[in-house]
Order: structure tokens, then C-alpha cells, then sequence
């Protein structure tokens, strides 16, 4: 029973009304692992990303 409901007050509510997915979708979500490196200067980023993306790693610059 959920709070604020009557018993039988739901009976023959399908569950999508209430907010639950009966099939969630297929997730297009994969599992990653990463490493941030902490760059001293806009110039370290940059020197830092060229390298690692020049030995073939998958790199990606993340602003903070």
C-alpha cells in the first residue's frame, strides 16, 4: 500500500500511472573507468591531453 492511498483505492491503476516503468528501454549506457590528472596551468592541460591522446589513449577535457 502506498502512503496516502485508501486500500483498494488503487485497485486496476495501471503501474505507469503511478510513475513506475513495467519495461524500462534498453540502456544505451556502457561502463567507463577513468583517471582525472590535476593540471597545474591551461598549458599543462593542453601539454598533458597532446601526450596521453598521442599514445592512443581515449582522452576528453574536462573544464572546472
Amino acid at each position: 500500500m502506498l502512503p496516502g492511498f485508501a486500500p483498494g483505492e488503487l485497485e486496476g491503476v495501471k503501474p505507469a500511472a503511478l510513475g513506475v516503468i513495467e519495461d524500462p528501454p534498453t540502456s544505451k549506457y556502457s561502463e567507463q573507468y577513468g583517471v582525472i590528472v590535476i593540471c597545474g596551468s591551461e598549458d599543462e592541460q593542453k601539454e598533458t591531453y597532446e601526450r596521453f591522446n598521442g599514445e592512443g589513449l581515449n582522452c576528453r577535457v574536462v573544464p572546472t
